[in-house]
């Protein structure tokens, strides 16, 4: 009986164990699958080739790197590319670590890839898309979790919030990556107000979602509802240039149906050193002061205007410490500094960069003072030429002149010689003397008086360049009784005609001279030199509106009305056609200005040019005014396009009559309903 018993126990032992070891089994294998990682090669370590260093154009938009990699289990729509970094490869700048963004290190193993989430190629904007397939289709109700890291390239120059993640059952075609079809789906899409900015450290994203069965491939990029992501101009940056970017490097990519085991937080919202980056916008800063005592000037006059448009001007405020700082659509532009008892100041700024900083330094109107003026040169084959003065700076100093009679100044004009060129002391004397006297003429020509101006050539430099400068000669304590007279000058709603407030620009066309007016209660008043002048107000809300007048020998009144633009949609009612004809009439010419105005300071806008017609004919055929209305829309955008703005930033639409916005019955009526409208697209 006890060798039974002891046998019972030894077997029950055995049954107990061999049930322990199954249940442990089915256990494992349950952890196992549940720990599963659906995505292949999530860590991207298996390839089958590299990147070599025989491929042409490696930084071609047709070049692929992943591709050529062939990254097991991972692809990209067939306009966009991803970027592989590999021991392997021979390539220049995708061998980690050194790589042509930067220093490389992946998170784990030896492999990471890389894409661009935004950049500027200054014409248009660019994204990249990264698609991973899964191993098995997910199943409908269940809920699986995400995680993949992300690290901010060493040489980008923006950064923005961290990719999104959308988890699809089909295979994407170009046009699925659209902005806001995809924004609707994605599945992961990281807080916009948490930016990815530390380059020295990888972040890890995490997220869940319940999915909706049959899902089979992941899309990694940027998934928001605006059309650019919102960024951050990095100013440790180390890359030169100006085409901004923002690329992320990728790696250990995980979905599964167990929450990852490492959640690691996302850095602080935003970086200390940091401006707002906007696309066709650049940033300028600076400060204004003494040249002397280097003492800053805030209560200085700065204005800043487009070479091309100096009617345009918009005025810049100064802090205490006589800083600036504003953004700007890019192009080219030239500041402008004022103070009374100062030369007027200018600098010139191009966008080479997206932040551009800019010192205007004042030289105090005292005899034998002297301010260098800007010059355009060219430099080839080690040789400095000179092209020509600059014409803008040259009328500030006019108009300073042609308001301080008692300032007489000298041009003083020095050169060097070239290399390239068997010139002499003689040749370079005769050289400078024409040059300064063409700058005396210059000056004289815009209104300035004979006697304030003297020119000088002073042959060789001593150092090496061209130096073109003014010297305050004398100042005369003579005051300036030259009679000026007021100009009241009114702004008013369009519609309403209501008073509006906003500032209006003053050019005088002879000296070049602008002033800018506060209207305060669409009411500004302002005593000036009789002549020539164009006035122009560009209003937020409302639509640039310039015009010319002469300022007579007596008070002058002038009235400017204001087209507002409500819901990003205006009219204007004044752009007719000859009869049969689907070009604007030339008196429609100002009108249309002012959209090209428009376009011009909001590159980053485009337009929906759309025609309209009156259905006072009702035997006419709608298909005949759908192609009228549609002709003459074209029409416009051809005006606008010959005034040199971009046809790829207008649309043309036609309604003939199907869109009236008054009754047909009356004269007023068929007036109101024969219109062109114009809609912002943003």
């Amino acid at each position: 009986m006890f060798t039974d018993r002891i046998f019972r126990k030894f077997a029950l032992v055995k049954i107990l164990n061999a049930w322990l070891c199954i249940s442990l089994q089915a256990w494992a294998a349950a952890v196992s699958a549940r720990a599963q990682n659906l995505v292949v090669n999530g860590s991207f370590e298996e390839h089958i080739g590299c990147v070599y260093h025989y491929l042409k154009d490696l930084n071609s938009c047709n070049f692929n790197p992943l591709a050529r990699a062939v990254v097991e289990g991972w692809f990209t729509p067939a306009d966009r590319r991803a970027d592989y970094f590999h021991p392997c490869n021979t390539a220049d700048g995708y061998k980690p670590p050194k790589t042509q963004y930067g220093l490389v290190y992946p998170a784990d193993g030896e492999a990471c890839v890389g894409l661009w989430y935004y950049r500027d190629a200054e014409t248009s904007a660019s994204r990249d898309y990264l698609i991973g397939t899964l191993k098995e289709p997910l199943q409908a109700g269940k809920t699986y979790y995400v995680s993949y890291k992300v690290r901010l390239s060493e040489y980008s120059q923006l950064a923005g919030p961290a990719p999104g993640l959308w988890v699809t059952s089909r295979k994407l075609k170009p046009e699925d990556l659209a902005i806001g079809f995809s924004a609707r789906e994605a599945q992961i899409n990281p807080d916009t107000a948490q930016y990815i900015w530390d380059k020295t450290r990888w972040y890890t994203i995490t997220g869940s979602f319940k999915a909706e069965g049959h899902e089979r491939y992941i899309v990694i990029g940027y998934f928001g509802k605006r059309k650019d992501p919102p960024l951050l101009y990095l100013k440790d940056h180390k890359a030169e240039g100006f085409s901004p970017e923002c690329y992320h490097l990728l790696d250990d990519v995980y979905l599964g149906l167990e929450p990852p085991s490492v959640r690691e937080p996302l850095p602080a919202a935003k970086p200390v050193n940091y401006v707002i980056y906007r696309r066709g916008y650049q940033w300028l800063e600076g400060r204004v002061t003494d040249r002397e005592t280097q003492t800053p000037l805030p209560n200085a006059e700065l204005l800043l205007y487009e070479t091309e448009r100096p009617q345009f001007a918009e005025k810049i405020r100064l802090s205490k410490d006589g800083r600036f700082r504003t953004s700007v659509p890019r192009g080219k532009y030239i500041a402008v500094a004022r103070h009374p008892g100062y030369l007027p100041r200018a600098a010139y700024c191009e966008s080479a960069v997206f932040e551009e900083t800019m010192d205007l330094k004042l030289t105090p109107v005292k005899k034998s003072h002297t301010m260098q003026l800007l010059n355009y040169y060219t430099y080839s084959d080690g040789q400095l030429r000179f092209q020509r003065f600059c014409p803008e700076e040259l009328r500030e100093l006019a108009a300073f002149l042609i308001e301080n009679p008692n300032v007489k100044i000298q041009i003083n004009s020095r050169g060097y010689r070239q290399r390239d060129k068997q010139e002499s002391a003689e040749d370079i004397q005769y050289e400078t003397e024409a040059r300064a006297r063409e700058i005396a003429d210059f000056l004289t020509d815009a209104g300035v008086l004979g006697y304030q101006v003297t020119a000088r050539g002073l042959g060789l430099s001593q150092g090496q360049g061209f130096a073109d400068e003014v010297e305050v000669i004398e100042v005369l304590q003579k005051p300036d009784n030259r009679p000026r007279f007021p100009l009241l000058i009114q702004l008013f709603h369009a519609e309403t005609k209501m008073p509006v407030s906003g500032s209006v620009n003053l050019m005088n066309l002879e000296s070049g001279a602008v002033k800018v007016l506060e209207a305060q209660d669409g009411r500004a008043v302002s005593k000036i030199l009789p002549g020539a002048y164009t006035i122009s107000a560009v209003i937020p809300g409302f639509l640039p509106v310039a015009e010319n007048f002469e300022m007579p020998l007596d008070e002058h009144r002038l009235t400017l009305y204001l087209t507002p633009i409500e819901n990003n949609t205006f009219t204007l009612r004044n752009i007719s056609f000859p009869p049969n004809s689907t070009q604007p009439d030339p008196a429609s010419y100002p009108v249309l200005d002012k959209i090209v105005a428009l376009m011009k300071l909001r590159p980053e806008i485009g337009l929906s040019v759309e025609g309209h017609t009156d259905g006072s004919n009702e035997r006419t055929a709608d298909e005949y005014l759908n192609d009228l209305s549609l002709r003459r829309a074209e029409g416009v955008k051809g005006y606008l396009v010959s005034k040199g703005i971009d046809a790829s930033r207008i649309q043309c639409q036609g309604f003939g009559r199907s869109r009236p916005v008054a009754d047909n019955d009356t004269p007023e009526g068929r007036a109101l309903n024969r219109r062109i409208e114009f809609r912002i697209l943003e």
